[in-house]
């Protein structure tokens, strides 16, 4: 079994990574993957490095992206009060926020499998990530 310069297995440091990404947030993430990508030599575990960073940045940016339609909203909602009035869509708001929860559910689910995947050494396949990895990492 392959061990990263830490004395750990390469599998468990994977692991450790995508459990940084699924519940300690960027810092910690970036910070793990960094020394992951500079001092250590295994192929696999860089690449699963930068796929853990990659699924976080288009995770967040679905979740950015949904959340510019409540915004939007409350900035008419503020725009029509200064004439006295009130605008809400609460339908489409409510379906923002669920949106949002469901893709927030998804990303867990996907780090979960990546953490259990990383233990034998093995990934999923995120097909735009995966494209991504194989063209600039080679």
């Amino acid at each position: 079994m392959q061990k990263t310069k830490l004395g750990i297995s390469i599998g468990f440091m994977g692991a450790i990574l995508c459990c940084a990404g699924m519940f300690m947030g960027y810092t910690a993430t970036l910070l793990l993957a960094g020394y992951i990508i500079l001092m250590e030599d295994d192929v696999w575990l860089k690449a699963t490095a930068v796929k853990v960073v990659s699924i976080m940045a288009v995770f967040s940016l679905i979740i950015a992206t949904l959340s510019i339609i409540p915004d939007a909203i409350g900035l008419l909602n503020y725009f029509v009060a200064l004439f006295g009035g009130s605008f809400s869509v609460l339908i489409l708001t409510n379906l923002t926020y669920f949106l949002q929860q469901v893709v927030s559910l998804a990303e867990t689910v996907v780090f979960l499998m990546l953490a259990l995947k990383a233990l034998k050494m093995d990934t999923i396949n995120v097909p735009v990530v995966d494209g991504l990895i194989t063209k600039h990492m080679d």
